[in-house]
């Protein structure tokens, strides 16, 4: 068995008129290879299926004895363009429903047209195997032409050839732009973007290895540290208004006060902002984490029951937020002003940035740049962002509109309002034990070797 050099990109592969998104990993080196398509679970072409397609392209196979080639295409492309599950029992549940919406024509046509692209071009035949909760494909190899073309190590001194970026289901222009790749190309490093329904289960990638770098509220982060997760604070996003996140109930519902919440079926995601601005909306009530009945959903399972009337109130973000006030007519009972104005993080595992440092102060100048371009041009940014969420243009619009882009240098007075977050935690017995946000911190002279000229004096 071999192990060489691998490249990676993220590419379309056209089917008529829809444009599916594909992982491509190939060998570095000029050659002829042999190909195979890798083909998803029920979980979107997430970070196991590209790990996947990735060994295939290290690894010589059956009787070829050559490194391959492996493509990876998205089969739920028309029903949720973009998904990428984890494996919690909520990530079953809505794969198996994207399956339930994705037809075997679609899927098989999907295939066809991966293995029709020019590069691969490899089967004389192939038949199809429906089992349940997944798709297999069973393929005869003839012969295949994979031509790369040659690879040059421009990226001397570093010690990664990709950075794996996490953003959550609400969206991210910085991915949309494009920019990162564009900065990090000429150094031959490559970028992969991974989905997430919320921060915590970013920080849960994060915790085993498969995100980099990613962007999260104020709380997920203190979660992941109390869970031992090897992590540290790279920036600051700099603090909304506290419009775009929310305790909303029914238009109808009997509940006028957060007093009145005592006793009552409270839904958010556990370890996300939602988290803490329940605690300091009770708090701000005269009442108690435990006077509430806590139930932790995830964002999309919590529409849902929220909509059904199954909860008394939701606690919850944009786009959820934004959708359910214009779908559901739903009531703000508090928003986050004055309560969640900490302003969010970017998040990295402890040895990526500190082996990499060049790498993190350019990805932060770009996300940087991003943000100041977003917050001069918010009708642009509907443009670009509503082909991807898939949501009407009158909330997208509201939802940029209470949204602040850029970012913010780690500094001690925001590390210590983020110590303030985790001792209520710790006093409120939400997480395990007390934390020092200290240990997930990098020293002075790390900060400035991360931190761009363009953030450093905010």
């Amino acid at each position: 068995m071999t192990n060489t050099e691998i490249r990676t990109a993220q590419v379309k592969v056209p089917n008529d008129d829809l444009q599916i998104d594909a992982h491509l990993a190939e060998p570095a080196q000029k050659g002829t290879f042999p190909a195979v398509i890798v083909i998803q679970e029920i979980f979107g072409v997430n970070i196991h299926i590209r790990e996947v397609a990735e060994k295939f392209a290290k690894e010589g196979y059956v009787a070829m004895s050559s490194t391959g080639y492996a493509y990876a295409p998205t089969l739920f492309k028309r029903t949720a363009p973009g998904f990428e599950g984890g494996y919690t029992p909520e990530d079953v549940q809505q794969g198996r429903g994207y399956k339930e919406q994705t037809t075997a024509d679609e899927i098989l046509s999907d295939i066809k047209a991966a293995i029709a692209q020019p590069r691969v071009n490899i089967f004389q035949r192939f038949s199809l195997f429906l089992l349940p909760g997944l798709l297999t494909i069973s393929t005869t190899l003839i012969s295949c032409s994979v031509q790369t073309p040659n690879s040059e190590n421009q990226a001397t001194g570093l010690k990664t050839k990709v950075v794996r970026m996490g953003y959550q289901s609400s969206g991210d222009i910085v991915r949309l732009k494009g920019l990162i790749e564009k900065r990090l190309q000429p150094l031959g490093v490559s970028v992969e973007w991974a989905q997430f329904a919320a921060g915590p289960q970013l920080m849960e990638a994060m915790n085993v290895g498969r995100v980099d770098i990613g962007s999260v509220g104020e709380t997920p982060p203190i979660f992941a540290q109390a869970a031992g997760t090897s992590l540290v604070y790279v920036a600051s996003s700099k603090p909304s208004t506290g419009k775009g996140s929310g305790i909303i109930v029914q238009n109808n519902s009997t509940i006028r006060t957060l007093a009145d919440l005592k006793g009552k079926k409270v839904v958010f995601q556990k370890g996300s902002a939602s988290h803490y601005l329940l605690i300091k909306a009770l708090e701000e009530a005269g009442l108690k984490y435990s006077d509430v009945q806590a139930i932790s959903l995830p964002p999309s399972e919590a529409r849902d029951a929220f909509i059904q009337g199954k909860i008394d109130a939701w606690v919850t973000w944009d786009p959820y937020l934004a959708v359910a006030q214009k779908k559901a007519n739903a009531r703000v009972l508090r928003d986050a002003s004055g309560i969640s104005t900490q302003g969010g993080y970017y998040m990295a595992a402890r040895k990526f940035a500190t082996e990499n440092p060049k790498l993190v102060r350019l990805v932060l100048e770009e996300i940087d740049n991003t943000g100041q371009w977003a917050e001069k041009n918010r009708a642009e940014v509907v443009k670009l962002t509503i082909p991807h969420l898939k949501i009407d243009e009158d909330i997208l619009t509201t939802m940029v509109e209470r949204r602040t882009s850029g970012l913010r240098p780690i500094t001690p007075e925001i590390m210590e309002n983020q110590q303030k977050i985790a001792d209520l935690f710790a006093k409120e017995k939400v997480i395990p034990k007390a934390i020092s946000i200290k240990e997930a911190m990098l020293t002075n002279e790390q900060y400035a070797a991360i931190t761009p000229e363009t953030i450093s004096q905010k």
